[in-house]
Order: C-alpha cells, then structure tokens, then sequence
C-alpha cells in the first residue's frame, strides 16, 4: 500500500463503522492523542494515511501505530474457533521459501512498510530495549541477541540503568547511527541497510564516532537482507582495515526471532507476541533479490552517486524510489530537495520542507499544517535559506510540494539524468550557502 493512502483501503469493511474509537480498546495515551487530532469513531481514523497517524505520535509513534493496525486488524476479523497453538521451529526455509506469497493478514505488508529499514530497526530496538513499558521482559530479549552475536556479556548482573538501547543516534558530523546497544562494557553500533544506499566514509565515521563513548568496540555491525559487505565507499576508503561484522535479516535476526518467541521463560504479553510474528513471517516472505540493488544505471542511482561525488551533503532519505537531502534548517523548518524516480531512466525534483524534531529524521508530511499555523516561520526560512527567494514559491498553504516555481520539474516522463544534474545546480546557486564540494 502507498504511505500515503487511506487507511480505509486497508480496512474497507470498516470504512462506514459509527464505532467508537474506545471499540479498539488501545492505551489511554493512544486514545488520548486521536482524541486531541479530532478523530473519535473508527471511520475518522480509516481516512488517515499511514504517515498521518504515524505522525500523530511524533515522540514514540511505531509502538502506538503498530497498536492501533492491530486492534483494527482484530476488528476486521471475524472470530475463529480456538485451536490449539502451532509452536513448531524450522530448522531450514526452502531455498524457494522467499518467492512465497504471504496470504496472511500481516501489517508489515498491508500498510506498505515491509521494505522500511527505519520501521524494522524501531521494532527491534524496542523488543532489545530493557527499559520497554510495552513488553515488560527486561533483558530477556537482549540477552539473547548479544549471545548471537558473540558476546557472552551476563546482563543479569548488571544494572537495568547502565543498558540502554536507542535508535537514530546523532554523531558529532550530524549522522545519525540506525541502533545502538550500550552495555556496561560495550557501545555496538549498527548501520541497517534494505533499500537504502551506502553513504560515503559512513561506516568510518560511525566506528570513529562510537570508539570516543568509552567502552569497548569490537566492531560495527551491518545488517541487511542477505548479508552482503558493505561499499569501499562506505568504509572510508582509507588503509586501515574496518572492524565490520555482517548480519543478515535472515540468517541472524530470523533465528533470534525464533528463539525468543519458542525459548523465553516468561510469557510474552499477547499483543507484543503478534507483533514478533508478524515481524517474523514478514522477514521469512521476502524475496532478497528485491532488496539493496544497486543499479549503475538507474537513473535515481547515477545522480545519488554523482551528486555524493561532488558534494558533502546530508540525506536524510535513500531509498529505491528517491532520494532527499537537506539545504537549509532553521529552528523548527528545513528545506530539502527531493529527487523521485518516474521511470528507470527519468526523475522528477521537489523542493520540500519538513518539520525537524530532535534526534529524529525531518518529517515532511506534516510540515504543511505547521507552515499554514506558523507562516512567519516558513518566511523566515525561505529568506534565510536562498539569495533570491522570488525563484522559490512563497505560498503557505497546506501543500509542501509546491516550492519550485516556474520550472517544468516533472512532466508525463520526468526528466533525465544531465537535464536533472544541471536544474539541481541551478537550485544550489539560488542558496546563500552553497553545499560543500566533498574533499574526501
């Protein structure tokens, strides 16, 4: 499902429910925060798009949307007849387990984030994280994730308050690490990659980063689909050797799975135990051929790689369809560009904003409201941001796509990769700051 289509095109059945939003049963702080965005019957909430009700929850957002898809999802099902519970492990997938299609309800596939790295990494930080209030299980979890690993690190004798587990951590340079384990002894770093690309010198500077906390560094880990070593590029390209250790989803994540669901003494709260399936069956439904390909000559690749080249700039977005890198940030509003794919060989541009929170990515689909509420802000922005501000759109209305003015950045083909290269140097001389050439 498109992110930004209706939750209704998920939920049909409910689409015309008068229900009451209590009908769900969810957290007081879930039921709270629809309550305070307007929505109070069920049929409100299905006309929200996935990045709507994400945003709803701006501080802890995927436990209180994952929440919410769930208790839909058991109100959009009939009940079936209790049966006992199928407890098998597999020991070994079919080599052709992966081209399997999934027939399960599962939301990681109906709300279109099976392919999420950012969704993935939250959800496995927060079954690792001791200090959960959503599962309760201590460091039953991480317990078992740092034996897979290697580290035979006994948490049970240590403190609760010297473990913590934190996802997008913000580095000196303005990088943010995907996950973090920080144990009495070890700072773990991990760099999750599915559809993203590998930036440059990335992986060095997360290790660089991580070796400055204090502790011990063994290595930096990199986890993706199937495993695969990471780029030259990323490692730095300089002649001292990079401690990496590859995981997979599959082979290492899959196996912790299992093992937590089918070898945990206590018991897992129910509602977390259906999020660990799901997670589950979502990683054993995928094809591995679909994830982290680069393409040298995909058009969205070429101008990642060329642009990565000639310029230090922060991207924020890497993914298969565009890529979105930052020009400007300002109080609570930044200015970023955003370069879509159309076809194999063509890409649209954008000029976007998107609100900045701390430690967190931009959110550009809720910085239109925060534009219209606050205009002097986004004018303060804009003026600060370009030499000619006439050449960007001035409008404050609730649309944040609409910045670029006068250029013909999309057409029925998109454009191509030199008439893309050439607009987005054009953008760069608008800006009081130009970004700087890459040295490196």
């Amino acid at each position: 499902m498109n992110e930004e289509a209706k939750l209704a095109a998920v939920f049909p059945m409910l689409a015309e429910s008068n229900l009451p939003i209590e009908t769900l049963d969810l957290e007081v702080a879930s039921r709270n925060s629809l309550r305070r965005s307007g929505i109070h019957t069920v049929a409100q909430l299905l006309q929200l798009t996935h990045t709507e009700l994400m945003g709803l929850f701006p501080n802890r957002n995927l436990p209180f949307y994952s929440e919410i898809i769930y208790r839909l999802t058991c109100l959009a099902q009939p009940p079936k007849p209790a049966k006992t519970e199928d407890t098998c492990t597999v020991e070994r997938l079919p080599d052709n387990f992966g081209e399997r299609k999934m027939n399960t309800f599962n939301i990681f596939q109906v709300a279109g984030i099976w392919k999420s790295e950012e969704i993935h990494t939250r959800v496995i930080a927060e079954l690792l994280n001791p200090h959960s209030q959503f599962h309760n299980m201590g460091t039953a979890f991480l317990q078992k994730f740092l034996v897979g690993l290697g580290l035979n690190e006994d948490l049970s004798k240590a403190k609760i308050e010297d473990i913590e587990v934190k996802t997008e951590v913000s580095t000196d340079n303005d990088r943010r690490i995907d996950m973090v384990i920080s144990t009495p002894n070890y700072y773990l770093p991990f760099e999750v990659k599915i559809w993203a690309k590998d930036q440059r010198s990335q992986l060095h500077d997360y290790y660089d980063y991580a070796k400055n906390q204090g502790k011990a560094v063994p290595c930096i880990y990199y986890l993706t689909p199937d495993g695969h070593d990471p780029s030259g590029w990323s490692l730095g390209g300089t002649d001292d050797e990079l401690p990496v250790v590859t995981l997979s989803f599959q082979k290492d994540i899959l196996p912790w799975l299992n093992d937590c669901i089918t070898n945990t003494d206590q018991p897992i709260p129910t509602d977390v135990l259906e999020i660990m399936k799901q997670l589950r069956d979502n990683i054993r439904g995928q094809r591995l051929t679909c994830f982290s390909q680069w393409d040298p000559n995909d058009t969205l690749d070429k101008i990642y790689s060329e642009l990565s080249q000639r310029y230090n700039l922060s991207w924020t977005e890497c993914t298969d369809r565009y890529i979105t890198c930052t020009l400007h940030k300002e109080n609570n509003l930044e200015f970023a560009l955003r370069v879509k794919k159309e076809t194999k060989d063509s890409v649209s541009l954008y000029l976007i904003c998107g609100i900045t929170m701390e430690h967190e990515k931009p959110n550009y689909a809720l910085a239109g409201p925060y534009i219209y509420d606050y205009p002097q802000e986004y004018k303060d922005l804009l003026s600060n941001t370009f030499s000619n501000p006439e050449n960007v759109s001035g409008s404050t209305s609730k649309s944040t796509w609409n910045r670029l003015e006068g250029i013909d950045h999309k057409n029925q083909d998109g454009i191509g990769l030199e008439a893309c290269l050439e607009k987005i140097e054009e953008i760069f001389s608008w800006l009081k700051d130009t970004p700087k050439k890459n040295c490196r």
